[in-house]
């Protein structure tokens, strides 16, 4: 993640060790080849979303999380915890949370100042569910779904202003689905049919 200039580098956030999910975020320096261990999380989770925003801070979104590190549960270990960390006062602050709580879901943010999250798995399974995240006013608007359910995907943001959702998992899909954002209420074109399949 770079999330400006002044505080660029890569940043790595959570994880897990055996049972022990982390708070851990690290920044590498690709210059001088160097880790720095930053402010942890102030929730411990693995499998989340994390992305930078124009306004130079970092989100972690959802995810997997226990902090006794007990046996894992997809059923009830499932974060909706929102997360914002300033790399200029190296500190976190709590967010309004995700509407659903899910994991291994993506998040990409886009120049309107809007951080959307895509996909993702819930306690029931794989979801199509879209939510973008407004860091002026701090919530949350569920979007129209994808057209198909999963998690473990890839998405981003193109220069003519399509999120793409690409990839994921069950079954493993070799396929890109794309919605154009509208104007700087970052919503998405339509209402039904506004995901279209493209080809790989």
């Amino acid at each position: 993640m770079r999330p400006s200039d002044e505080t660029a580098g890569i940043y790595v956030a959570g994880g897990t060790v055996g049972p022990q999910r982390l708070t851990t975020l690290e920044r590498y320096d690709p210059e001088t080849g160097v880790w720095d261990s930053l402010s942890p999380m102030p929730t411990p989770r693995w499998w989340l979303g994390f992305t930078a925003a124009p306004n130079g801070k970092l989100y972690a979104i959802g995810g997997l999380g226990d902090p006794l590190g007990a046996d894992v549960s997809l059923e009830t270990d499932l974060v909706s915890a929102v997360d914002e960390y300033d790399p200029a006062t190296d500190s976190w602050t709590a967010r309004a949370p995700l509407s659903v709580p899910r994991w291994h879901m993506d998040a990409v943010a886009a120049p309107n100042g809007r951080i959307y999250a895509v996909g993702g798995h819930e306690a029931s399974g794989a979801v199509a569910t879209v939510e973008v995240y407004d860091t002026t006013t701090d919530s949350w608007t569920i979007l129209t779904p994808m057209p198909t359910a999963r998690f473990a995907l890839g998405s981003a943001l193109t220069a003519d202003g399509w999120i793409c959702a690409i990839g994921g998992t069950p079954p493993p899909r070799a396929m890109v689905e794309r919605a154009r954002l509208v104007g700087t209420l970052g919503r998405l074109q339509g209402v039904a049919g506004a995901w279209s399949p493209q080809s790989r």
